[in-house]
């Protein structure tokens, strides 16, 4: 991830930390543009009421698109199929958001080209909060780890053998190495 992205985001997170105290954990991924992926607690509870009780939703609503943004992105019918019944797809649970990874990977990428593009951007996500973790990195580096796995498990062969290569190949080798 560009610094120029990880800086703007950083301002953003200052200011959603300040008025949210029900965020677990803040990922930073280019998914459909730059922008934060939320672990929120009670996320379905929200949902359960409607936008405009939730405090995202209330929060994000007049965000704008730009390089980096903070707005949360509509989830269609297609997207819930493969994503999850979220209405937005950027409000996930860390397993939510590990599972839509894999789910992707392993159902609807299947070219060479498509997988290792999914695998790019998988790598090269940052979480930039937790609550409860202090060490980043390592919440980050089992994410990663544990996604790919999970993408590993439930792809068939041909698509096993080019998550496996891609890995090798690019040095992300250690991702599975403890």
């Amino acid at each position: 991830m560009k610094k120029e992205i990880i800086d703007i985001a950083k301002i953003k997170l200052k200011k959603i930390l300040n008025r949210l105290d029900n965020v677990n954990i803040i990922i930073i991924d280019n998914w459909r543009g730059n922008r934060f992926i939320f672990d929120i607690n009670n996320n379905c509870d929200y949902c359960n009421y409607g936008c405009t009780r939730c405090p995202i939703y209330k929060l994000l609503k007049k965000e704008k698109q730009a390089i980096f943004s903070a707005n949360l992105l509509l989830a269609s019918e297609k997207d819930r199929i493969i994503f999850g019944p979220n209405i937005f797809l950027n409000i996930k649970t860390f397993k939510e958001y590990q599972n839509c990874y894999a789910n992707f990977i392993a159902t609807k990428a299947n070219s060479i080209k498509e997988i290792e593009s999914e695998l790019r951007l998988l790598l090269n996500l940052n979480i930039i909060y937790s609550k409860n973790m202090v060490d980043l990195t390592k919440l980050e580096w089992r994410f990663k780890k544990d996604t790919l796995a999970k993408s590993i498990r439930m792809s068939e062969n041909y698509k096993k053998k080019i998550i496996i290569d891609f890995i090798n190949r690019n040095k992300h080798r250690y991702l599975f190495l403890n």
